[in-house]
């Protein structure tokens, strides 16, 4: 399994008596901190907006922050293994200190916050199907934070396991892996976290949304109720949001899902795999999965920023210089900018 780019060559002890720096190991190092960095400013400024903001203090605003809280910890638990690599490069790590750290941010913290995404996702799908299919049954916000109480719960149990199961192994150097071999148990989670965290909620979340913009369009309002054609348009703009949001994240996510599947049909650790000149298709799908989990938390400001009024004021001129007038969505002045997220 490789859930994060640490668990990768990046996760390498970097003993100046055992090991140098090349020219790929720098790239490798400084892409991550580049792609971590860049995620948590767009998101912190979500986070503090909605806080901030009373008017934007609403359950579906509730779970956009969730989600950029998902965002900023999985950039965090990044940046924080590229300081033990480089801590340990100059200094030196205690073998203890540097098993406790592969574990809780190298494994766990990614784990967590990364399934934490995907359950938000999740919940965010069908409520906003509930919210179509039976509009009599409003979402509160005390229920909105319940809900993502229960995404950060779920994936707290889903992670748990590798709090107990990753580990400092000895190969060429030492690295931080979620198991010390393949076995049984490896190939349980393997196939749990590809089919239960990202090929079922794939199918319900394109699932969902296909039948709420088929809802949409399936009804013909009449000239008398041009107020409800109205509020119909500006919902149907929120599913396109949230489902290029969704589409963007599967889609980045692929080659991780895809390194879990490798994994378990060819029963070997990702290491050993990438280590394989024998199949360059298989060495190409793990060398990609130890990138893209950093840069799944970029996309949701801009996707936000593109679609939402109220996210746009977030940003203020920046919003502004990077898109153009004619392409923001902005309500109508009888309406807010929350009939968008009803």
């Amino acid at each position: 399994m490789d859930i994060q780019p640490c668990l990768k060559d990046n996760c390498r002890n970097l003993n100046t008596s055992t090991s140098t720096i090349d020219s790929s190991f720098l790239a490798n190092f400084f892409t991550l901190i580049l792609g971590s960095i860049a995620g948590i400013a767009p998101n912190a400024i979500i986070i503090v907006g909605i806080y901030r903001d009373r008017s934007m203090q609403k359950p579906t605003y509730y779970f956009m922050a969730n989600l950029a809280i998902c965002d900023v910890t999985l950039s965090f638990a990044t940046l924080s293994n590229l300081m033990l690599i480089a801590i340990e490069f100059r200094i030196g790590l205690p073998v203890s200190v540097y098993n406790v750290s592969c574990k809780i941010l190298a494994i766990f913290l990614t784990c967590w916050s990364y399934t934490a995404s995907i359950q938000t996702l999740i919940i965010i799908s069908a409520e906003r199907y509930q919210a179509i299919y039976k509009p009599s049954k409003k979402l509160t916000a005390k229920r909105a934070k319940q809900l993502c109480f229960i995404a950060w719960s779920i994936a707290f149990l889903i992670s748990f396991p590798f709090l107990l199961t990753s580990s400092i192994v000895q190969r060429d150097r030492k690295y931080c892996f979620p198991y010390s071999v393949y076995n049984g148990w490896a190939g349980i989670m393997n196939s749990v976290l590809f089919i239960f965290q990202y090929i079922l909620p794939a199918i319900f979340m394109m699932t969902s949304y296909s039948l709420i913009l088929c809802k949409l369009k399936k009804r013909r309002i009449s000239p008398q109720h041009q107020e409800s054609a109205m509020s119909k348009m500006l919902k149907r703009k929120t599913i396109y949001m949230l489902l290029t949001t969704t589409i963007i994240f599967l889609t980045i996510s692929a080659p991780w899902a895809l390194s879990l599947f490798v994994v378990v049909v060819m029963g070997q650790l990702p290491f050993d795999l990438e280590k394989d000149p024998s199949n360059p298709l298989i060495q190409s799908i793990i060398r990609s999965s130890k990138y893209v989990l950093p840069y799944t938390t970029l996309y949701n400001p801009i996707v936000y920023c593109i679609f939402n009024p109220k996210i746009q004021q977030l940003y203020f001129s920046r919003c502004e210089r990077l898109i153009p007038r004619h392409h923001m969505i902005v309500a109508p002045r009888n309406q807010t900018s929350q009939n968008i997220l009803t």
